[in-house]
């Protein structure tokens, strides 16, 4: 066995991938399989070994199988025949369809039940469009190693197997003599066998190991390696070690027990006012000590026995245990002498503290309770909760901005006295909230907890820190602040499409899905006139051309004023087009618009002209009046006026039908700047003189205009047609 060795071994048991069988024609699908670490493509037919650490020790590999065709394909069949320590695990259902780069993945685990190789074969059965199909095949072998033991004493050469914490039992030894056994390392398997350390231990220097090997290494399929365990006694007594070997995943562990004639040790504790016997591996209790206080005791080792005995060691394991004024070591005691040294308890934690003594050959054990105070902390909830040390570090989920990941923090005594915090406090920086904190100061009784819970709540992407304070500890907060989620999509509701003017129409924002956060947005208006001219009038009945509005978390309405889901417009006397767009963004400012976000578009025709509003001021003199005339033109021009008087009975008009000639005149006015506040609309007025009425008499009024006209309609003229005719009565 040697250091070459023991690296083509380490690489078989990671997965040995041989090429596959020559193909005839291009497979569309590649596959991949990867064991811990080690990963490889395998043709189709080619072998992947698995080697695993023993026998019912499952071994995995993860199967990749990628469709790397241009169409669509579909996997049919994944079957496995052969040894049954094969199984396929996480099985993909079939049929499977993939478009190009889509795969499956699934696990193929060699469960060994006996040490011999095994073999099986993996059948993936696959179609490519309507036309093409086929199988692809991959092999696997298994090997597992089988790990053995026996030992041959010196006296007869007799090779006896010893189980896994089996002892190796020597016979019956004088003291100063010499009883050796060969313990023998097999591989029955059919895999290498990875020995990572053998660990000897003994309590003194009766037994030595002799001839180790030199690990860690590998013990290739049936091969062995021996070492040699010497027994050589000094005194009398009843002698234990033991080795552990320490495999891959497995420990193997073996006692080693020898008798001897010689010296006998017996153990008193001794106290102020008591003295009581100490026996081997019997538990003593002593008193409950507080922490920061230290109690004292004293161990006499005297020699019953016939000989004289030697105390190779003494040593105590165990938190809050030390010895002190030790004699010069190894001791011998002569029969019937005596040795004294201290044995001292000083708490470090509360709660149950273990000691563990060796005086010797022989071991004692303590049991004391430490009094105080003992803080854990943990985050997380239920079996998910996370231990960490103090001043630790609390690790959040990965958060968008805008979003918010909370966790509970538990502060837990598991001592034996009240734990009394004076402030429990986060950095005023706003992403790292507390809440279900007590008054201070806080009290936390002996198996008591405390739950606080911390909310991160990012507001700029990266990698955010905190610090949470408890008294003099300061634990790290810690999060991840993704970039927020970007919106799926929105529509708009209400108006669409063509629409008359001097309207007020409603729209309203749909998101196509909630949105995990709170989002603000403004609508803004814009206006495109047909003949290069502005439109006040086209905005918001709030005023203005953008209005906010709100959608609150995990809904899609947007909510404008008055907690409406719709906001008003007008559309203008102007022909053109309204283009309604949004943005939209976080409480805390990010944008999360789309990079082309979505518009509605409403058109204002270009129609004939309207009359609004048409009446008649007859207060101007007794043969004149004026014609007020109001109305809009969307396209912003007016060819001719038509006016039709009518007369009253008994009255003649020498001309009934006027027609103005406004071309000129309109144009004036809509290419003006005062017509530019007013849209469209517009108001003219034309004076009307009335010619050829009677005289009045030298002592008569004038007859009012309204005993010779009965009536005046109007109608304006444009481009796109005639305007509605509208009426007024004289009065």
């Amino acid at each position: 066995m040697n250091r070459r060795r023991w690296l083509l071994y380490s690489f078989l048991f990671f997965g040995v991938i041989r090429p596959g069988l020559a193909q005839t024609a291009a497979i569309p699908f590649t596959l991949r399989v990867q064991q811990g670490a080690s990963s490889g493509t395998v043709s189709n037919g080619g072998t992947v070994g698995i080697a695993t650490d023993g026998i019912g020790r499952a071994a995995t590999v993860t199967v990749s199988f990628t469709y790397r065709g241009a169409s669509t394909a579909s996997i049919t069949a994944v079957d496995l025949a052969g040894s049954t320590q094969f199984t396929v695990t996480r099985k993909p259902q079939v049929p499977a369809a993939l478009s190009p780069n889509g795969e499956v993945n699934f696990d193929v685990t060699f469960t060994p039940t006996a040490s011999a190789s095994a073999t099986a074969q993996l059948a993936i059965s696959w179609t490519e469009g309507t036309t093409l199909a086929g199988v692809f095949l991959v092999n696997f072998t298994g090997a597992a190693p089988e790990f053995a033991v026996a030992y041959l004493l010196q006296n007869d050469q007799n090779a006896i197997s010893i189980a896994d914490g089996g002892t190796i039992q020597f016979p019956s030894t004088p003291a100063n003599s010499i009883t050796t056994a060969t313990v023998i390392l097999l591989n029955r398997g059919s895999a290498p066998l990875d020995l990572q350390s053998l660990t000897f231990t003994s309590a003194g220097q009766e037994f030595q190991v002799l001839g180790l090997p030199l690990l860690p290494g590998s013990l290739a399929a049936g091969g062995s390696v021996r070492f040699t365990i010497r027994y050589a006694p000094r005194q009398s007594g009843s002698h234990t070690a033991s080795f552990q070997i320490k495999l891959l995943n497995q420990t193997f562990t073996a006692i080693i027990r020898g008798t001897s004639t010689g010296p006998a040790f017996s153990y008193e504790l001794l106290t102020d006012s008591l003295t009581s016997p100490l026996l081997p591996n019997v538990a003593v209790n002593l008193p409950d000590t507080d922490l920061g206080v230290t109690r004292n005791f004293v161990v006499r080792v005297r020699n019953d026995g016939d000989g004289d005995g030697v105390v190779a060691g003494i040593s105590i394991l165990g938190p809050g245990y030390a010895l002190a004024d030790l004699p010069f070591l190894p001791l011998t005691l002569t029969p019937g002498s005596s040795a004294f040294f201290s044995l001292n308890f000083s708490p470090t934690l509360p709660g149950r503290a273990i000691g563990r003594m060796r005086v010797g050959n022989d071991t004692f054990e303590f049991l004391a309770n430490g009094l105080g105070a003992r803080l854990t902390f943990s985050y997380g909830t239920g079996l998910a909760a996370v231990a960490i040390p103090a001043g630790g570090v609390i690790a959040f989920n990965p958060t968008p901005v805008g979003e918010r990941s909370s966790l509970d923090f538990t502060i837990a005594n598991t001592g034996t006295m009240e734990a009394v915090f004076a402030s429990i406090s986060t950095a005023s920086n706003g992403e790292f909230s507390l809440s279900a904190v007590p008054a201070s100061p806080i009290t936390l009784v002996p198996d008591g907890k405390l739950v606080l819970r911390i909310t991160f709540s990012p507001i700029v992407t990266g990698s955010i820190t905190s610090t949470l304070r408890i008294d003099t500890l300061g634990f790290t907060l810690t999060g991840i602040a993704r970039a927020p989620a970007a919106l799926q999509g929105y529509r708009f509701s209400g108006s669409t499409g063509q629409q008359d003017p001097l309207q007020q129409i409603p729209v309203g924002i749909t998101l196509n899905a909630p949105y995990p956060a709170d989002v603000t947005g403004v609508l803004t208006l814009s206006f495109t006139s047909d003949s290069f001219a502005v439109d006040p009038s086209a905005q918001f009945v709030t005023g203005g051309r953008a209005v906010s509005f709100t959608i609150p978390a995990n809904t899609t309405a947007a909510i404008f004023q008055n907690n409406a889901q719709q906001i008003r417009l007008q559309t203008g006397s102007v022909a053109g087009t309204i283009v309604l767009t949004p943005s939209f963004s976080l409480s805390n400012g990010v944008s999360i618009t789309p990079n082309s976000p979505l518009s509605l578009s409403l058109t204002v025709p270009s129609k004939a002209p309207v009359v609004v509003a048409f009446e008649a001021v007859t207060t101007v003199s007794p043969s004149a009046f004026n014609l007020l005339v109001t109305g809009y033109a969307t396209a912003r021009s007016l060819t001719r006026m038509e006016l039709q008087f009518t007369a009253k009975p008994g009255s003649t008009l020498s001309n009934a039908q006027f027609t103005l000639d406004l071309s000129s005149l309109a144009g004036t006015w809509y290419r003006g700047g005062a017509s530019q506040n007013f849209g469209s609309l517009f108001t003219a007025a034309i004076p009307i003189t009335l010619q050829g009425l009677p005289t009045p008499g030298t002592n008569s009024a004038p007859r009012p205009i309204s005993d010779f006209l009965e009536s005046v309609s109007v109608v304006l003229v444009g481009d796109q047609g005639r305007s509605n005719s509208m009426n007024v009565t004289l009065p």
